[in-house]
């Protein structure tokens, strides 16, 4: 067992044990404890309250990689978006006590210098819960906004249908279409279980 240091750690991390080639099981992670690291210059160090577990998950985890993501390795943490508080920074543009969302990865404490490819961005406080961050004001809820606004340029009053109305993405896009005025409006999803 790692131990804990002034961070409050260990830092408790979920690492790929084997490749998955359908449904997930157990003996598709591993859990491991790793000392939390001091964070260098221009780095800060992230305490991660909240991870966003979504299906794409899986397919990280899948020989090959998905969505732009270098393939994962046994032994490799595993890839997630989550929100974390900065507890300690030695980077001029981040500060103690701010959110931010972006690349955590399975774990409890990440040291980062911030960069372009982590996709972190800070978070505003709007007065509202930080979970939002991960769905309507995350990548789900962007994801939804510039498909259904920005690709599918609809008009108040068009008919519209909704593949996936059950899923992080395409409940937001059923809710926008309500909003927007489109009628009717008809959402799928894999079965009645799903749609309830």
């Amino acid at each position: 067992m790692a131990k804990s240091n002034d961070w409050g750690g260990p830092n408790r991390q979920w690492v790929i044990a084997e490749h998955p080639v359908t449904t997930l099981e157990a003996r598709h992670f591993e859990y491991r404890e790793a000392p939390v690291a001091e964070p260098g210059p221009g780095q800060v160090l992230l305490k991660t309250h909240l991870l966003n577990i979504a299906p794409v998950m899986r397919m990280y985890m899948m020989e090959g990689g998905a969505a732009g993501e270098a393939p994962l390795e046994i032994g490799d943490l595993i890839h997630d978006r989550g929100v974390a508080e900065v507890i300690a920074s030695n980077h001029a543009g981040f500060a103690p006590g701010q959110f931010v969302q972006g690349q955590l990865g399975w774990q409890t404490w990440k040291v980062s210098r911030m960069t372009d490819a982590e996709k972190f961005r800070r978070l505003k406080p709007h007065g509202l819960p930080i979970h939002h961050a991960l769905t309507v004001f995350g990548m789900t809820g962007f994801s939804a906004y510039c498909g259904f606004f920005g690709r599918g340029q609809p008009r108040s009053s068009d008919a519209m249908l909704v593949s996936g109305a059950a899923g992080g993405v395409g409940s937001l896009v059923v809710q926008m279409a309500g909003l927007h005025g489109c009628t009717p409006l008809v959402g799928i999803a894999g079965g009645r279980r799903s749609a309830a």
